[in-house]
């Protein structure tokens, strides 16, 4: 049984197997009779009349009532109304995927309710415990003189 053949081009004893001769580089069988793996596109479609996956609007539009509402804590009952509307959106984001706005959404707007109840508290407190005299413990121009017998 042979091992070897000549090369068609250059002549050259090359082994019987070879699909390219190792003298002259030239291909014996084209590249494109070569058995090669056969690449397959695969196309994944979604559906399109289902929510779309990539996407939590109440859980974002949350997040960010839950942003401006600590934001706006200062302004008498706005952080609290406002994360409250924040809180509530973030909860129903939480029934949709991805949850992470969803998530961001009630902590912030639970951190907002909280901050907008301390300070309203403060200011209430405030109110109630009447005016302050900020200038009783200053002395008048008249009392250091009279201290320093001027």
């Amino acid at each position: 049984m042979e091992t070897t053949k000549r090369c068609p081009y250059c002549g050259e004893e090359i082994n019987i197997d070879a699909t390219k001769c190792r003298y002259c580089k030239e291909w014996l069988v084209s590249p494109q009779t070569q058995q090669q793996p056969v690449a397959q596109t695969v196309i994944i479609t979604q559906p399109q009349n289902g929510p779309s996956l990539k996407s939590n609007r109440q859980g974002r539009a949350g997040m960010i009532l839950g942003i401006v509402a600590c934001v706006l804590f200062f302004i008498p009952a706005a952080g609290i109304i406002l994360g409250a509307i924040g809180l509530i959106l973030s909860c129903r984001g939480l029934r949709t995927r991805p949850k992470g706005f969803a998530v961001a959404g009630v902590i912030i707007s639970s951190v907002a309710i909280f901050m907008g109840l301390i300070y309203n508290l403060t200011l209430l407190v405030l109110a109630l415990s009447g005016p302050v005299d900020y200038y009783e413990d200053f002395y008048t121009l008249s009392q250091i003189q009279a201290t320093l017998n001027l």
